[in-house]
């Protein structure tokens, strides 16, 4: 899933396989006829004065896209978040890739940085926060 959904960039089966294993992370995996079509993982960190949680990765089968499924996924680790009384949320996402951009985006992420060359050279991020309130659903959702 990650290399049909990613590519060059996806990460790789020790990563995926080591993140299953820590007690700091929560994934959710959605499925369609027996088929896994979009995952999510999200970080759980603390700081000195707050929890945070990020989203590690969140993948969606390009078949899938555009049906609700990253949708479904980003909604299910916010409110996992928010049950945990973790308010805010960061994550990177390809500056390129405005669909993800904009979903993050209707649930409230903000951009607080570009980071140049992230995934490789000339393959810009741009870092996201979240801070989240009891609503985790999109306006109009």
């Amino acid at each position: 899933l990650e290399k049909d959904a990613f590519g060059e960039l996806a990460i790789a089966r020790r990563q995926v396989t080591r993140l299953l294993k820590s007690t700091r992370a929560r994934s959710w995996i959605a499925r369609a006829g027996g088929e896994t079509v979009g995952w999510i993982v999200v970080l759980l960190r603390r700081h000195k004065r707050y929890e945070s949680g990020r989203v590690y990765t969140l993948a969606v089968a390009p078949g899938w896209r555009g049906k609700g499924v990253g949708t479904a996924l980003i909604r299910r680790a916010l409110e996992e978040l928010e049950r945990l009384g973790i308010a805010r949320c960061f994550l990177e996402v390809a500056a390129d890739n405005d669909a993800a951009r904009r979903l993050y985006q209707r649930f409230g992420f903000v951009t607080l940085a570009t980071l140049p060359d992230y995934y490789a050279h000339g393959r810009h991020a741009e870092r996201m926060l979240r801070v989240g309130s009891r609503e985790t659903a999109p306006p109009g959702s």
